[in-house]
């Protein structure tokens, strides 16, 4: 499993439910409105490919990117998200 910062620039508006709850499986935490860490089992490419089913397959819909991060974190967000990350990137 790694964890993984998803961010994201949704531009058509009919995906975004749909995204979201592919965002909210298993573990995560939202960081900011358009970003998410998130802990899969999958890689970055499989997860693109998995929003890109979302969006429909269209190019104009979403930029987005997935990014492996690792700790130890540091932030000036909500303290349950700073714990979060400070436990599941130190494992």
């Amino acid at each position: 499993m790694a964890i993984y910062l998803i961010t994201y620039d949704l531009r058509e508006a009919q995906y975004e439910e749909a995204l979201l709850d592919y965002l909210k499986k298993g573990e995560w935490k939202e960081i900011t409105k358009s970003s998410y860490a998130v802990i899969r089992s999958n890689s970055p490419s499989e997860i693109v490919a998995d929003i890109r089913k979302i969006t429909k397959n269209s190019n104009t819909a979403i930029t987005v990117y997935v990014l492996p991060i690792k700790g130890p974190s540091d932030g000036l967000g909500p303290k349950d998200v700073n714990d979060w990350l400070n436990q599941n990137l130190l494992t």
